[in-house]
């Protein structure tokens, strides 16, 4: 399965990125912020992305909304709260 990964902290992308590996994910592309997520997922296609609540210029709700609705990917969201 080929994901997308976005969060602002790169060391939380770096583990989440280790993680999906380990267990067999491709990780096909990162954000840092909501805006580029949905970029990406548009150029990359992921299967699935899994994205952080709150991140700069557009949140992670915002940017799953958009990419779901687009037709691109099922979204995962993640929160600290």
């Amino acid at each position: 399965m080929r994901v997308l990964i976005a969060d602002d902290d790169p060391i939380i992308r770096l583990d989440l990125k280790q993680m999906l590996e380990t267990l067999g994910y491709s990780v096909v592309a990162e954000a840092e912020d909501g805006q580029q997520a949905v970029d990406l997922a548009k150029s990359s296609k992921p299967d699935a992305c899994v994205l952080d609540v709150k991140m700069p210029v557009k949140d992670g709700i915002d940017a799953a909304t958009e990419i779901a609705d687009g037709g691109i990917a099922p979204a995962v969201l993640l929160t600290a709260y």
